[in-house]
């Protein structure tokens, strides 16, 4: 209703005040009047200098201290107060000291009070663990307005909140209740502030002071403590931890009330295990218990071992049994259990080794496994029975049964080596005296050579009844398996190793072999990759027809022969025939499967004499006819006879078999000549006899390539130099590198004596090149054809006129097409004009580009024309001319809104909205940054809106310059808006003067640097300071009293005024406090530097006197110059109790501007505890490694807290550990020397901790040794270290336990003490042998336990002098028999003089190798040997050295020779060129198919063979892998395994294609040509496939419609039919089809395509007709209708080569756009994300774009969504589906994010112009417009609205308004939900 009332009246009065001016009686209100505060209600008058007295009128019955007054004074000061929650009235009336009266009317307003104090006072009491109460008031409070806050108390810091919520954690741990006040602050809604004071009351709750505990137990023993707490009477409380593995634990509940903490805890597993009780100490109260932090007890719970007896193990005899128990059902082993055990009982005197651990005086234990050697002798097993005591840690077991069954091993002696044919396993007979079920299994053998066997028996296999192993020899020679066997018994005890060496003599195994031969020549096949002496034996072969043995039918020898041998005959005229033999080979006794030897009988080919003539410089090629059907015959032929002498070059000699007898010859004389050949054939590979070829050579002319450039159109002639004879021309129809470019350009068939045509390039931008193949001739003899090139230029040629838009002023420019020549140029003549348009002239100058700066005179926005005539320039060649059309813009938009505005504040908002004359203007603006103004230089677009900063107090003038853009073009002449900013008023005075203390004034004079500036301030209530709120002006000077302990900043706050311009500042001045503490009492570690400082107060310093000591103290110094902000020292305890240091402390609050305030003294008892040190011994006696040692630590400091810790070191094995107390430890000492343990005690009183007390005991050694091994070689002795036992230690023993029996001698057995331990060993077999020892230490100082020494005896080799046999090249990989498994060797070269031809000799001495390996080289036809120094080394044993002698025979060799070039198609001679001894084998490998094939039978060194069916690859590649002669063959496991190879290039076949170089088109009794690319050899064409006879040129015309296509003969002579076909075509078949873009709108570049097919159809003339309304004349097309309709599209196609035309008509319908609309302005503010929507039409959809982009989410949609920072103009392109284009406007209105208003423009145009004619709210911050009023000034409503979309435009009621000012009321709500109401002036101007 207020509201209402206002607003209703402010309008009243503003229509009142149109018309006169009233005056009323002062009055005045005084509505802050809060109960019990004191006020000057004289203030509410608003007069200055007067003085007053006055009476009371009517006071409310509720409030009291009210008073009158008969005395002039300068104040009317009054304390009243109230009761109740009810605002109550006191009117007063006063006169002052003129005679005027006043009336003041005082609301005396409610102080809040806490109105729920009985419910606190029902939660005040108790342990204040969780203090939580909500305090409630009387009256209504501020939301903000709660506060409360504690002192710092009980150790802990002061708290406060802002809520009404008390909520606070305290305990206190002293033995008496504490009191805790609680001060609760309020703020009430009618601005009345109170503070009341809450107290808590905190009984003590019980703290356990023992310091955490760990404890270590046993499993089952128990643990019982009782905790110290300061109350008498405490009980506890603990929960059972219930940990897994844990048994007996349980828990104590507080109506237990157990005093002491007791359990006994079981462990059920086999690890250690940690379990955690939480105690929790407790008093109980009458109605309540408190209870005290959880203390911690940690208690590790070790298990104890439970071995369920017996447990059985077994183990072979002579190998350690190991015994491992775990954990299983009832039996529990824990990590780390040790054993110790007495002497076995043995079932049998043949079981021996087992010895017991129990030694006097104590017992030992050792880590598992429980292990020893039991040997036994028997061949049965045997049982040793061990009784064993478990121990983890402390922790000890009842003893157990251990059964150990020992079982026999077998023991096996075997030397012979086994003989073997490859596949046929050996035969093996087991021995005697072994164990019943014995087995034998082996690992995969060493074989050598590597890799050389295969089969089952080179795998490893396990328990085999017998030794059978079937194995596969994989090389030629024999190779040997060394078997690695180990004996084994079903209780799976293996024996003792043994080797078993195989030889494996090879077999030949040899698949199907070929072999070619010529007729009546022999052959010979020896397989490759088989057996050294491996001989053959035959049956007679079977042959096909026309085959006949002439020797070598059958071989039935025993022996058999080394090759296969034989000579067969062919009488047949074809390819050849087979014969087919059948071959059994041996090698040695081993015999291998027959295989077939397939030998191929090629016929003799034979040929008459024969001749041909061909032209100088042509080749020719002649295949006479052989008697051979169907097979293709080669040629090789000597140096022709050339006649006359000298007259022929190019004849030459041909050794490599080609497919036709073919030379190119160049007679050098202008007569005949004659070469005369002598021709070998060849077929297949045979060689028939010779016969005569001649060959006659006519002249023939030669001439070179000729070029010339011309411009298109003008014809040309070129007359080639005339040869020595009468020459004349033939040329083909010219090829285009670009085709349909050129018109002209003929064949010439019939020779002429010269050359010419004419030419012309249609193109706009290349130059075309047409080429010409001209061809010379001399009689029948054509020379060699050349080319003529001739290159058109290309010609500027643009038919369309071109156009381009301007805006005036500035130049144009013109986009040429991208088809013009490279360089094109321009002139042009004076243009023509239309529309005011000036500037153009003209340019004779060749010119880059088309430009001038043109001008539009007009005054409006009419655009003007200007026409150019321009002519292109390129090549040195004129094009036609082109017309060029320019469109100028007018560009004179300028501002009409105002140059210069009102003034404004520095701070605030400019908002500036440009206006020009034209609407759609768009606007810029540019603003500079001046001296003064904090603001950078700024830019933007469309509206102002920034904040401007004044910096030097004076007044600025801010000036922005505005450019205008209208239709496309900016206005350049720019326009200024001018701003005064006026400053801002700022202190220039402290905003923090100097701190005061309190109780004194605080003094402040403001100043500020701006002139003339009105000062008032103001001070609200401050928490700890005891003084009113107030108000003052000008300076302030008031005394502050703080009532805390810290320091408090009051603020005051300043309002300057100046200029019209209003700043609020905040000084702030501290308030000290004057400090008043109570004594205290500190304690502290003697000689610590210490450091004090009282709690719950801030920033305070001390002074102090000296103190006073107690007896046994020393040290302490006074500070009484320079406070600090603690009381510090040092002070030493003397004594073994704590004693007492008191000192006198003054406190002081610095910064005050007196210096400081000083505080009350107070006094300081420090307490100085001693640092507590070991009584207790600190070097302990030494003991032995494993014994058991406690340690009890004591201290002279009663109450003294002892831990300890101890490091691992090295040589102790015992990991590092920790304890409190006492120390209770075995310590083992893992070495052979005492290692001293050092303990670091930590002992602590009252906290007082020293750290650097140290325990020592010294450990003696006692090791247990393990079972030692060492391996010697035969012969050798061994010895071990003598660092396994202490010093002093001396060594007894029995003679050792031989493994095989007597393969060992030289041992001896010591029963007298020895220092060391030795003995030398001989090994009589060819494996190793084992030596077990048992050896007894003794020493003095600790006893030692017996250990076992086992010795393995390695053998060494000894073999006489060998032999080996070897090829020149090939690897020997030689290992002598007889040696040990594991032989290796070193070997010298032993030649002193070795042979010149014999080298890759080489010594190795530095690596020992498996064989002896040697790549010797042979480069002499003869046998030569090699001879070797060897030294043998047998797993690292060196054996007796031999000599070895290396037979290495030498290598046969063949090269390759073939021609470098073949056809896919054609035969192919390859010859053999061989070296060593005859007859020869070779294999190859070729890539038709990669497979290997053999071919023997060669007796000469020079060969042939023949190669057909090439591969699909570049080249024929033909690799000999292999060949053999009558001794050896050559190496093929090098890394590159051919020996000879030939790569011929196979020459594709020729890849040609046809051309019609004027098209596929064939016009009514016309021809068209066609034309082969690239050039060949020879030519024959085809029509539909059949030959067209004498059509043999490069060139053909074609008359008849059909397929086309030529068979090609390159230079090679390789032949191929064309690539493609070509289909000429009649004209009758030809078809036009063009479509169209989607653009269907006026006044818009609309596209037409031309789909047609002119592939076989050149030089079409196109035109196009578009409804009568423009036309075109090229391929494509565009046009842009002025109209819009249905329009009618034709397009004609003219082939002027055929006089034919043809039509093609087609409908399209063009649209006109809709136009453009100005949308209503939307207002919003800064940041905040507006909706905003274009305008959308029905069953037509459109795209949209919005212009400029910034400020929305999309720009491609309807509806984007606007955020940003500026007011911004919109521009909306809509596109129909037809390209028409609409653009739509829309503004923007953007304020600042803070603003909440509603804004109406001061005025508004309704004329009609676009331009502000209608009258728009504008919301800012705000959700909604409730309403909009416009009133005249009569009070009517002219206009209602509540839509912000919707606006006056000045007509009411059917009427337009006069001009005329009309208030304007508005209401809406913002977007905070609040109710806004606004009002305001209008002017409507007309």
């Amino acid at each position: 209703m207020r509201s209402s009332f206002k607003i209703a009246l402010g309008i009243s009065l503003f229509l009142i005040g149109i018309f006169c001016f009233t005056e009323t009686k002062a009055q005045g209100r005084f509505d802050n009047f809060c109960s019990g505060s004191t006020n000057d209600i004289s203030t509410a008058l608003g007069v200055n200098g007067r003085t007053f007295k006055w009476t009371l009128g009517s006071v409310s019955s509720t409030v009291t201290g009210a008073s009158s007054n008969a005395t002039l004074t300068t104040s009317i000061t009054q304390t009243l107060n109230l009761s109740g929650t009810t605002t109550g009235v006191v009117n007063y009336n006063v006169t002052d000291d003129l005679g005027t009266k006043y009336t003041i009317v005082v609301s005396v307003l409610p102080k809040p009070t806490i109105s729920n104090t009985a419910t606190w006072n029902t939660v005040s009491v108790g342990c204040g663990n969780n203090i939580n109460f909500s305090a409630a008031s009387t009256i209504a409070i501020n939301t903000d307005g709660w506060t409360w806050s504690r002192a710092a108390i009980l150790g802990t810091n002061a708290i406060s909140g802002t809520a009404n919520l008390i909520n606070d954690n305290l305990i206190n741990t002293t033995s008496a209740p504490v009191n805790v006040p609680y001060v609760v602050s309020m703020v009430a809604q009618n601005g009345c502030t109170n503070s009341q004071t809450l107290t808590y009351a905190i009984s003590p709750t019980p703290v356990i002071s023992d310091p955490i505990r760990y404890d270590t137990i046993c499993s089952g023993s128990p643990i019982s403590f009782i905790p110290k707490t300061q109350l008498s009477g405490s009980v506890f409380t603990w929960a059972n931890p219930a940990t897994s593995g844990i048994t007996g634990g349980s828990a104590a509940a507080l109506a237990s009330k157990i005093t002491n903490f007791n359990q006994t805890l079981s462990n059920t597993t086999a690890n250690t295990i940690n379990t955690v009780y939480n105690l929790a100490p407790a008093y109980q109260y009458t109605g309540f218990a408190c209870t005290g932090p959880t203390f911690q007890i940690f208690i590790t719970v070790n298990p104890k071992p439970n071995i369920v007896s017996p447990v059985n193990v077994s183990a072979c005899s002579g190998t350690p049994f190991k015994s491992i128990p775990v954990t299983s059902g009832s039996t529990i082993v824990p990590t780390s259990t040790q054993y110790t055990w007495s002497t076995p009982q043995y079932s049998d005197t043949t079981l021996s080794g087992g010895t017991g651990l129990v030694q006097s005086p104590t017992q030992e234990y050792l880590d598992p496994p429980i292990s020893q050697t039991l040997v036994n002798k028997s061949l049965v097993p045997q049982t040793a029975t061990y009784n064993v005591y478990a121990k983890a840690g402390n922790c000890v077991s009842l003893p157990f049964d251990l059964v150990v069954t020992v079982n026999p091993v077998p023991v096996v002696n075997y030397k012979d080596t086994l003989i073997v044919c490859s596949g046929t396993p050996p035969t093996f007979n087991t021995l005697p005296n072994l164990p019943n079920g014995v087995t034998f299994s082996w690992t995969a053998p060493q074989v050598t050579p590597a890799n050389s066997l295969s089969g089952t028996g080179i795998n490893a296999q396990t328990n085999q009844a017998t030794f059978a192993p079937v194995l596969t020899n994989l090389k030629t020679t024999s190779s040997i398996a060394n078997f690695t066997v180990v004996p084994n018994t079903p209780q799976n005890c293996p024996g003792k190793p043994f080797p078993i060496v195989i030889s494996v003599n090879p077999v030949a195994n040899i698949s199907t072999q070929k072999v070619v031969s010529c007729s009546g020549t022999s052959f010979s096949a020896s397989p490759i990759n088989v057996p050294q002496n491996t001989s053959y034996t035959w049956k007679a072969p079977s042959n096909t027809t026309g085959i006949y043995v002439v020797n070598g039918n059958q071989n039935f020898n025993a022996g058999g022969d080394s090759t296969i041998t034989g000579n067969l005959t062919y009488n047949g005229v074809d390819s050849g025939g087979i014969s087919t033999y059948t071959i059994t080979p041996k090698s040695g006794n081993c015999v291998g499967n027959p295989f077939n030897l397939l030998v191929t009988v090629r016929p003799l080919p034979s040929v008459s004499t024969a001749s041909q003539i061909v032209c100088s410089e042509a080749p020719f090629s002649s295949s006479p006819t052989s008697n051979l059907t169907n097979i293709s015959t080669l040629y090789t032929w000597d140096l022709p006879v050339i006649s006359p002498a000298n007259s022929i070059l190019g004849a030459s000699a041909n050794s490599s078999p080609a497919q036709s007898i073919n030379q190119l010859l160049i007679d050098t004389t202008s007569n005949v000549a004659q070469a005369t050949y002598t021709v070998t054939p060849i077929a297949l590979g045979c060689t028939g006899k010779p016969f005569t070829f001649i060959a006659v050579i006519n002249p023939r002319p030669n001439f070179s390539n000729k070029d010339t450039t011309i411009c298109p159109g003008y014809p040309f002639s070129m007359n080639p130099s005339p040869l020595p004879f009468i020459t004349s021309y033939t040329w083909d129809a010219p090829i285009f590198n670009i085709q349909n470019a050129v018109i002209g350009g003929q064949p010439q068939s019939s020779p002429l004596p010269s050359f010419s045509q004419v030419l012309t390039n249609t193109t706009n931008s290349i130059d075309v090149m047409a080429t010409y193949k001209v061809t010379p001739r001399y009689g029948d003899c054509v020379g060699k054809p050349f080319s003529i090139i001739v290159t058109v230029k290309a010609s500027p040629y643009i038919t369309d006129t071109l156009s381009s838009v301007v805006c005036s002023g500035n130049p144009f420019t013109v986009k040429m097409p991208k088809n013009l020549p490279l360089g094109s140029m321009y002139y042009w003549d004076e243009p023509t004009y239309s529309g005011g348009i000036t500037g153009g002239s003209a340019q004779t100058i060749l010119q880059t580009n088309v430009s001038q700066t043109l001008r539009n005179i007009n005054s409006d926005t009419s655009s003007g024309n200007a026409y150019y005539s321009v002519t292109p320039v390129a090549n040195g060649c004129t094009g036609s001319s082109f017309v060029v059309k320019v469109l100028v813009k007018a560009n004179s938009a300028t501002l009409t809104s105002p140059l210069s505005v009102p003034a404004l504040c520095s701070g605030s908002t400019f908002n500036y909205t440009p206006v020009s004359n034209f609407p759609g203007t768009a606007f810029s603006w540019v603003r500079d940054g001046i001296t003064g103004l904090q603001n950078q230089s700024n830019a933007g677009y469309s509206d102002i809106n920034e904040t401007l900063i004044d910096t030097i107090g004076e007044p600025l003038i801010v000036k922005y310059r505005f450019s205008l853009l209208y239709n496309g073009c900016v206005n350049l002449k720019t326009q200024e808006v001018s701003v005064i900013v006026n400053p801002k008023p700022a202190l220039s005075s402290p905003l923090k003067p100097t701190p005061i203390c309190s109780g004194n004034t605080f003094n402040y004079t403001p100043v500020s640097s701006t002139r003339d500036v009105n000062f008032s301030w103001s001070r609200s209530y401050v928490v700890g300071i005891t003084e009113p709120l107030t108000t003052g002006n000008n300076s302030i000077s008031e005394m502050l009293h703080n009532t805390t302990f810290n320091i408090v900043q009051v603020p005051y706050i300043y309002t300057l005024t100046a200029n019209g311009c209003t700043n609020q500042q905040t000084v702030y001045e501290i308030v000290n406090p004057v400090l008043n503490l109570a004594d205290m009492t500190s304690q502290v570690c003697s000689g610590s530097n210490f450091k004090i400082v009282p709690d719950n107060i801030v920033n305070a310093e001390f002074l102090w006197s000296a103190p006073i000591l107690a007896n046994g103290l020393t040290g302490g110094i006074e500070n009484n110059l320079i406070p600090v902000n603690g009381i510090t020292g040092t002070i030493t305890n003397l004594t073994d109790t704590p004693s007492i240091a008191k000192y006198s402390v003054q406190p002081i609050i610095p910064g005050a501007a007196t210096g400081g305030c000083l505080g009350k003294p107070f006094k300081l008892s420090v307490v100085v505890n001693p640092i507590p040190v070991l009584s207790s011994p600190r070097v302990l006696p030494a003991i032995c490694s494993s014994t058991p040692f406690t340690y009890f630590p004591t201290s002279k400091t009663p109450g003294t807290i002892f831990s300890w810790t101890r490091d691992s070191i090295i040589g102790i094995g015992n990991k590092a550990n920790k304890g409190s107390y006492s120390i209770s430890e075995t310590l083992i000492d893992t070495t052979i020397n005492p290692v001293t343990i050092t303990y670091n005690y930590k002992t602590t009183f009252n906290g007082c901790t020293d750290s650097t007390q140290t325990v020592q005991i010294t450990i003696n050694p006692a090791p247990i040794v393990p079972d030692q091994k060492i391996t010697i070689c035969s012969g050798n002795m061994f010895s071990l270290p003598t660092t396994l036992e202490p010093l002093r230690t001396t060594y007894t023993w029995d003679n050792p336990t031989i493994v095989p029996n007597n393969t060992l001698i030289g041992f001896t057995a010591k029963s007298t003490a020895q220092s060391s331990v030795s003995d030398t060993l001989h090994n009589l077999s060819p494996t190793d042998a084992t030596a077990l020892y048992t050896i007894k230490p003794f020493n003095p100082t600790c006893n030692l336990q017996p250990f076992n020494l086992t010795v393995t005896v390695k053998p060494i080799s000894l073999i006489g002098d060998q032999t080996a046999n070897t090829c020149n090249g090939t690897k020997l990989s030689f290992t002598p028999t007889g040696t040990p498994v594991g032989t290796k060797f070193y070997w010298k070269f032993n030649d002193v003089n070795p042979s010149f031809a014999l080298s890759g000799y080489t010594n190795n001495d530095t690596s020992l190798q498996q064989s002896i390996s040697q790549t010797l080289f042979n480069t002499s036809n003869n046998i030569i040997n090699a001879n070797y120094l060897v030294t043998t080394n047998t797993n690292g044993c060196t054996g007796k050295p031999f000599l070895l002698k290396a037979v290495v025979n030498p290598t046969p060799i063949v090269k390759i020779s073939g021609p470098a070039n073949i056809c896919e198609n054609s035969l192919d001679t390859i010859g053999l060129s061989f070296t060593g001894t005859g007859p020869w084998t070779i294999s190859y490998i070729d890539n038709k198919d990669n497979l290997a094939t053999q071919m023997s039978g060669f007796t000469k060194p020079n060969s042939y063979i023949v190669q057909t069916n090439f591969p699909k690859a570049p080249s024929y590649i033909y690799s000999i892998i292999n060949v053999r002669d009558a001794f050896c063959s050559n190496d093929t496991t090098k890394g590159n395994p051919t020996i000879a190879s030939i790569t011929q290039v196979i020459n594709k076949l020729p890849n040609d294609t046809i051309y019609a170089p004027n098209g596929q088109l064939i016009c009514i009794g016309q021809f068209q040509p066609m034309v082969i690319s690239p050039m060949a050899k020879s030519y024959q064409w085809y029509m539909n496939d059949s030959i067209i006879p004498n059509a043999t040129s490069v060139n053909f015309n074609a008359y008849t419609q059909g397929v086309y296509t030529a068979k090609v003969t390159d230079d090679f002579g390789c032949s191929n039919m064309t690539v493609n076909k070509i289909k000429m075509v009649d004209l009758k078949n030809f078809g036009i089809y063009f479509t169209n873009d989607s653009v269907n709108c006026i006044n818009a570049i609309k596209q037409f395509i031309n789909y047609s097919d002119t592939s076989s159809i050149r030089n079409i003339r196109w035109k196009w007709n578009f409804n009568g309304e423009d036309s075109s004349t090229n391929y494509n097309a565009i046009v842009e209708f002025k109209k819009p309709g249905l329009k009618k599209i034709s397009l004609s196609a003219l082939m002027p080569t055929c006089a034919y035309s043809i039509t093609k008509d087609s409908l399209i319908n063009i649209s006109a756009p809709r136009p453009g609309a100005s949308l209503p302005t939307i207002s919003t503010n800064a940041g905040k994300p507006t909706l905003l929507k274009a305008r959308t039409f029905e069953a037509q959809k459109y795209k949209y774009s919005w212009q400029p982009t910034w400020g929305l989410d999309f720009t491609n949609v309807y509806n984007p969504v606007f955020n940003y920072n500026r007011s911004q103009n919109y521009f909306i392109k809509m596109t129909s589906t037809d390209g028409c284009v609409t653009v739509d406007t829309i503004r923007i209105k953007v304020f600042d994010s803070a603003i909440v208003n509603i804004f109406v423009p001061k005025s508004f145009t309704p004329n009609g112009d676009g331009t502000n004619d209608i009258l728009y709210p504008y919301l800012a911050g705000m959700k909604s417009l409730t309403y909009l009023k416009i009133v005249n000034k009569y009070g009517k409503i002219m206009f209602e609205t509540k839509n912000s979309t919707d606006g006056w435009n000045g007509i009411s009621y059917g009427e337009k308004q006069p001009m005329d000012v009309y208030l304007w009321m508005a209401e809406g709500i913002d977007n905070n939900g609040n109710v806004i109401q606004k009002n305001g002036n209008v002017l409507l101007i007309r």
